[in-house]
């Protein structure tokens, strides 16, 4: 998934601008167990952000938060700091 690979280093380079990659990925990593139970609650809510551009960002996340593949990949760019 080429595409959300680069959504991830996006969110990745954001993290680290605001000095918060490794508490993300502290929390992800902690949360782990509870992802997929966070994406069903994210699901839940968004068609309170349809429209917007969380609208996009939480679909994203879903993804994210149910693949753990796509996690390790995530949890790499926030621990190693290789973003954009």
């Amino acid at each position: 998934m080429q595409i959300n690979h680069h959504i991830w280093q996006d969110w990745a380079w954001k993290l680290h601008q605001w000095g918060v990659a490794d508490i993300a990925a502290s929390i992800l990593e902690a949360g782990a167990p509870l992802t997929t139970f966070a994406s069903q609650v994210l699901v839940a809510f968004s068609p309170f952000a349809r429209g917007t551009m969380m609208d996009r960002s939480i679909i994203y996340l879903c993804m994210l938060f149910e693949d753990h593949s796509q996690q390790e990949i995530f949890l790499g760019l926030l621990r190693e700091g290789k973003s954009n």
